[in-house]
């Protein structure tokens, strides 16, 4: 393939734009992110689509651009999806390359078009202040920005990466390295009801293998990404957050579970 997206997806949005992506630019294939990044010698393109977690890079996307090696001539770009703010995740991500010996050429910021619901849940005080922060520094759908995103990397031109204000950008580094530490224990949260028919599908989508059956009903080992996949993809609405299932849709239409399965 002339060209290779790379991917990380829990609920299916970063899936559904890699692909979308993958459409445009032709001959590209789309795999997802793994801790050790594979070979990439002849690929003319290099994509990296990932969601925002806490305003930075998800611990298994970090783990895997800062093991990835480009050579000379390669082209690398990325897009984050977040649900508000964006902050720094995409200078942190050129970071992680350049900490390897290769750059990021372009990084674009975008909503995502599928957010995963709670009823009854609201929006923690940091998060709500991050997106006041960020209020006019709002990321387009990527829907809006799919042409252009795809024109820039088939012509390979460089790209300034998007960030926010600067009150927003510093409040959300401050944030970023506690809030991916602590989802690691975030499964705490997660729990199943007597819906659970012990299908397995929790253990094949989690990307850590951080989900196994115990008994026939899912268990959690605190090394957790907190993408929520386990939770999107229960046939049976079985895994609950906190007590609370999540609302119908939940996860992108457009993606199906054998779109996100790790194993």
């Amino acid at each position: 393939m002339t060209n290779r997206i790379f991917t990380f997806t829990g609920t299916g949005n970063a899936f559904a734009i890699a692909r979308r992506l993958a459409d445009g630019l032709g001959d590209t294939e789309v795999l997802r992110m793994s801790p050790r990044a594979p070979d990439v010698t002849g690929v003319e393109r290099i994509g990296l689509v990932f969601p925002v977690f806490g305003w930075g890079m998800p611990r298994m996307a970090m783990e895997f651009v800062r093991s990835l090696r480009v050579g000379p001539g390669q082209y690398v770009f990325a897009v984050a999806t977040c649900a508000g703010s964006h902050a720094k995740t995409l200078v942190q991500t050129r970071k992680s390359l350049r900490a390897g010996g290769s750059d990021l050429h372009a990084g674009f910021a975008v909503l995502g078009e599928f957010h995963i619901s709670f009823p009854g849940s609201k929006p923690l005080a940091i998060i709500r202040l991050m997106s006041w922060l960020s209020r006019n520094d709002r990321p387009a759908l990527f829907a809006e920005r799919a042409d252009e995103i795809i024109e820039a990397v088939v012509e390979k031109r460089s790209h300034a990466v998007e960030t926010t204000g600067p009150l927003a950008n510093m409040l959300g580094a401050l944030v970023n390295g506690a809030a991916r530490e602590s989802f690691r224990k975030a499964d705490r949260a997660f729990a199943s009801t007597d819906a659970c028919v012990s299908c397995g599908i929790c253990e094949r989508v989690c990307p850590r293998e951080n989900v196994t059956l115990e008994g026939g009903r899912p268990a959690w080992h605190h090394d957790c990404e907190f993408c929520y996949a386990c939770v999107a993809w229960c046939p049976r609405n079985a895994i609950t957050l906190g007590g609370c299932a999540p609302e119908a849709p939940a996860h992108h239409p457009d993606v199906t579970v054998d779109d996100v399965v790790w194993r």
